[in-house]
């Protein structure tokens, strides 16, 4: 019957969405950071987590970044069609980039990463299973920040978070997988022009409206 027919093609198309969408969305704003993208690029195409998608945004005029990212991307063809880089003719702002990328991405969680940040190959993958173990809306973990001048290695927790607290110490994106749905269900923005502290805004509102926030030690 026609109206069988209809349902079995509605319920073919939703097996197909489901078997092509990414688990993660890695959202990656560029902005005269090309001495530390190789790294950072590295660093998520070497992830183990398979269902992934990483998009980068080159933020203004750039010599090397797409080519940077394109020369990474020939040690790991696996990864080839889940890249997707996309370049502004101008500066539009950290917070444009963000915003764009919420927009694009199809993923079930969003991950922030700066193109100065590094991840061990496992993060997503124990992100994304606290997740749904848990069956939290937001992932906070520890992150370690590398300072160069003099060189040391400060160790950041995000433990409080679980209870909600916020500080401007723990308050960014780059230590907390997002589910996108969150996102979508309170319709969250960035704040438009603004290009510092707009990590903090939105991690903020992520927390404090979440139905359950997980620490990942």
């Amino acid at each position: 019957p026609e109206r069988w027919t209809m349902a079995l093609s509605e319920f073919t198309q939703m097996v197909v969405n489901n078997i092509m969408k990414p688990k993660v969305s890695v959202i990656v704003p560029i902005y005269h950071s090309e001495p530390y993208l190789d790294r950072c690029c590295h660093s998520l195409f070497k992830q183990t987590i398979e269902s992934i998608e990483i998009l980068f945004f080159i933020d203004g005029p750039s010599p090397s970044a797409k080519a940077i990212i394109e020369e990474v991307l020939v040690d790991y063809p696996k990864r080839k069609d889940s890249v997707c880089i996309i370049g502004h003719s101008e500066n539009l702002g950290i917070s444009h980039c963000r915003q764009e990328g919420h927009a694009l991405a199809q993923g079930e969680f969003l991950y922030h990463c700066d193109s100065d940040d590094w991840l061990e190959p496992n993060a997503l993958q124990l992100m994304v299973n606290e997740a749904e173990r848990n069956d939290c809306d937001v992932v906070a973990f520890d992150y370690v920040r590398h300072y160069t001048h003099p060189e040391r290695d400060v160790v950041y927790s995000s433990s409080g978070v679980e209870r909600k607290h916020i500080s401007t110490i723990n308050a960014s994106l780059v230590n907390k997988l997002i589910r996108k749905c969150l996102i979508e269900e309170h319709q969250l923005r960035f704040p438009e022009g603004v290009n510092w502290g707009e990590d903090l805004y939105m991690a903020t509102l992520c927390v404090v409206l979440a139905r359950k926030v997980c620490y990942l030690p």
